[in-house]
C-alpha cells in the first residue's frame, strides 16, 4: 500500500508512518508538509491507496487540497487527521469529500479503524461526532 501523509509537523508524520506500517509492514509513505508538496506528490505518484491529511496546515489550506484531490481522484480515500475539534471543520471535511475524520487526540486504534474502514470503501466518523456538531455554527 502507498499513502500520502500531509502534515506540517514532522513528528506527526513520523507517528502517522508508524501507524500505517502497523496496517501493512511493507507500506510506502510519501510525506508532504505543505499544500505545495502535497500537490507535487500527487502529480508525481498516481498510485496512492489513501491520503491522510491535516486540514489546518500552517503553510496553507488543507481544505483546498481535500477539494483538489476529490475532484481529480474521486475514489481515492482521504482521511482527515486533525488537531481541530471544531464541528465546522468536521462538516467542511465531509462536505469536501473526506471519508474519515479523526482527531489527533484519538488513539492508534481509532486511526487504524478509520484507515481500515476507508480502504474497504466505508466512511468513518469519530464516536464524539454529535458533540463536535454541537460546536458548529450553521449560517443561513
Amino acid at each position: 500500500m502507498k499513502f500520502l501523509l500531509v502534515d506540517d509537523h514532522p513528528l506527526m508524520r513520523l507517528a502517522l508512518r508508524a501507524v500505517v506500517t502497523t496496517l501493512d509492514a511493507q507500506a510506502l509513505t510519501i510525506d508532504a508538509e505543505s499544500p505545495t508538496q502535497a500537490r507535487e506528490a500527487l502529480s508525481s505518484h498516481s498510485d496512492f491507496d489513501a491520503v491522510v491529511l491535516e486540514v489546518r496546515l500552517g503553510a496553507g489550506d488543507g481544505f483546498g487540497i481535500l477539494r483538489e484531490v476529490r475532484q481529480s481522484r474521486p475514489k481515492l480515500p482521504i482521511v482527515v487527521f486533525t488537531g481541530s475539534d471544531q464541528g465546522r471543520d468536521l462538516i467542511r471535511a465531509v462536505d469536501g469529500g473526506a471519508m474519515a475524520f479523526v482527531h489527533k487526540r484519538s488513539g492508534q486504534a481509532d486511526l487504524c479503524k478509520a484507515l481500515d474502514t476507508v480502504m474497504a470503501g466505508g466512511i468513518y466518523l469519530p464516536p464524539d461526532t454529535m458533540a463536535l456538531l454541537k460546536t458548529a455554527r450553521f449560517e443561513a
